[in-house]
């Protein structure tokens, strides 16, 4: 089996995820590169692909996710190569890199040449946007520079991917760790994460309309707010000394600080200072901050936001718009609705980073609480209530369920202790934490929580206590279970985070290939569904009205099985909801 390497080249076009290929460059490993127009491009692919070759990319979801668009044949072809683990990505090996080695530097192409060439590449952004000024024209007439041009970036991905293999100084125990066990599901996850991103979501223009008049109320009574408060001025700038003042004063003296010991005026500050009128004027400022970044990214038909596949823990994230943690305010969310014929059809899992945590402590320790009240099919949050109130589990159940303030309230209090506590907050962090949802303790009720907490999950115990150790001496490595990906230069915080999160990231990609995969290549239910947005622990689809029940089913068993693979010791549920916009 042989390696090439394969660029495009794009007649760029501002915000398009796929514009039109101009032509392709491929590169043995020799280092030999072969320029071709799009045609050639899409022939050479296929049949690399069918002979059983493997192909090496920088960015490879943009590159595919352009040939995908180009010829429909390629489809099939792609993903058999991406099933069988041959498709390679620079970029996605590289940040795997880094995190191994507790690294954060630059991952594009021009700055890995340099860093491990000391060669620069870079300054070519000029010429790309001149390839429209050869649209048409055969590549053997083009200028010489576009050649040239079009023709290194294949080449040096080569020497790259060829660099990252042979690097003997990314290692483990004193073993190389290349190749990294977790490449090949980070790059099908990265696939199917553009492919959501070209899908996109369609938006609903009055419904935008609705929003941003509401959004623009807020933002206008927030500035006479601050003028009623008198830290406005007729010029529109603001005297942060009356603004501070205000904060000081709601804080009882004793106000959130900056590095520097300056009183903090920040939003989440004033939206947790309990006086009314500031919490008002920070509600305005995300209402500001609303109108300047998503409002405008409404005013087109449709939203295709862009995923990073791989961070910090092995999450994704989301930008343009961060879909993954999307506004708060009424109206954002239903902004989007399915295109004529389609509806809306999504899952998500239910208290999976539990699960997650339960699964580790079971591999770590043998044995967990938490995973027994799991087995037992009960509530996690009214067990913990159960326990901290001295009542059967059966009654605060009941109670949750019929609805009883009290027990709903201390319900929403057992949540926020059992996703905060594992990350290793303190008791002031916890009440920071918990006011966030808008339960209002202090800090002696967050140490006693912190106690209960302890006492219902002992293997918790040994948890911190293993991150303790693991940091002794510094910084530590976790090398994720079931994956192998490993992760470098972590604190306290992130050892405790970094094995239940990472878990948990893991399997939700695996089901979200699993998904894109059936709707793509597949020839069940979901071959006419699309993936059109990825969430954490939430997966939706855009389907055909006729398949709706049929296609939640399907995304359930999908959803399901993935986790699976990595909690295979407890039950996983993945609830299907079908709608005509986006809810939760």
């Amino acid at each position: 089996m042989a390696y090439y390497s394969l660029d495009t080249e794009t007649y760029l076009i501002s915000g398009r995820l796929t514009p039109r290929l101009m032509c392709g460059q491929m590169a043995d490993e020799s280092g030999e590169t072969t320029l071709m127009d799009s045609a050639d491009t899409v022939k050479k692919v296929a049949s690399t692909l069918h002979e059983g070759h493997s192909l090496v990319f920088q960015n490879a979801a943009y590159d595919l996710g352009v040939l995908m668009v180009e010829a429909e044949s390629l489809i099939e072809p792609i993903f058999t190569a991406l099933s069988e683990g041959r498709i390679y990505d620079t970029m996605i090996r590289e940040i795997l890199i880094n995190n191994a080695t507790g690294q954060s530097g630059k991952v594009s192409l021009s700055a890995m040449v340099e860093r491990r060439y000391g060669v620069s590449i870079g300054g070519k952004d000029t010429t790309r946007l001149l390839f429209s000024s050869v649209d048409g024209v055969p590549i053997d007439e083009w200028p010489a520079h576009f050649k040239e041009y079009a023709t290194d970036d294949a080449a040096w991905t080569m020497r790259v991917y060829q660099h990252q293999a042979a690097d003997k100084t990314i290692t483990s125990a004193g073993q190389p760790v290349i190749p990294l066990l977790d490449e090949q599901a980070q790059v099908r996850a990265s696939v199917a994460l553009h492919l959501a991103a070209i899908w996109g979501m369609a938006v609903d223009p009055l419904r935008v309309v609705e929003f941003t008049q509401r959004v623009s109320e807020e933002a206008r009574a927030g500035v006479l707010k601050a003028s009623q408060l008198g830290f406005m001025r007729p010029t529109g700038t603001k005297n942060m000394k009356v603004l501070k003042d205000l904060v000081s004063r709601a804080y009882e003296g004793k106000p959130p600080t900056t590095a520097s010991g300056a009183v903090s005026t920040a939003r989440e500050v004033l939206e947790g200072s309990g006086d009314a009128d500031l919490i008002e004027y920070a509600e305005s400022l995300t209402a500001a901050k609303l109108l300047s970044t998503y409002v405008p990214i409404l005013q087109q038909a449709s939203v295709h936001p862009r995923y990073q596949p791989l961070v910090g823990t092995g999450r994704t994230a989301c930008r343009a718009p961060n879909m993954q943690n999307p506004p708060r305010q009424p109206g954002f969310r239903q902004c989007f609705r399915p295109r004529p014929g389609y509806k809306y059809v999504s899952a998500d899992y239910s208290q999976i980073e539990l699960l997650a945590l339960a699964q580790i402590n079971l591999w770590l320790f043998g044995s967990s609480k938490m995973a027994e009240t799991i087995k037992q099919g009960k509530d996690l949050h009214c067990k913990f209530v159960a326990d901290m109130q001295g009542r059967p589990y059966e009654e605060v159940y009941q109670a949750y369920r019929d609805g009883d303030p009290a027990t709903v309230k201390a319900r929403q209090t057992a949540k926020g202790v059992l996703y905060g506590l594992p990350g290793g907050l303190g008791s002031a962090a916890l009440v920071k934490y918990l006011k966030g949802s808008g339960v209002v303790i202090t800090e002696s009720e967050a140490d006693q929580l912190r106690v209960q907490y302890l006492r219902s999950w002992p293997e918790m115990d040994l948890y911190y206590k293993r991150a303790a150790e693991l940091t002794k001496y510094g910084d530590a490595t976790i090398i994720h279970h079931i994956s192998g990906r490993q992760r470098a230069g972590l604190t306290w915080c992130q050892v405790l985070n970094t094995p239940f999160q990472g878990l948990t990231a893991d399997g939700a990609k695996l089901a979200l290939w699993l998904v894109c995969r059936e709707t793509m290549v597949g020839s069940g239910i979901l071959k006419d569904s699309r993936v059109c947005l990825f969430l954490h622990d939430e997966i939706m689809l855009e389907v055909p009205e006729a398949d709706a029940e049929e296609a939640g089913a399907e995304l359930s068993r999908l959803m399901i099985k993935g986790m699976q693979q990595f909690i295979p010791d407890l039950p996983i549920k993945a609830e299907a909801q079908i709608t005509d916009e986006w809810s939760k």
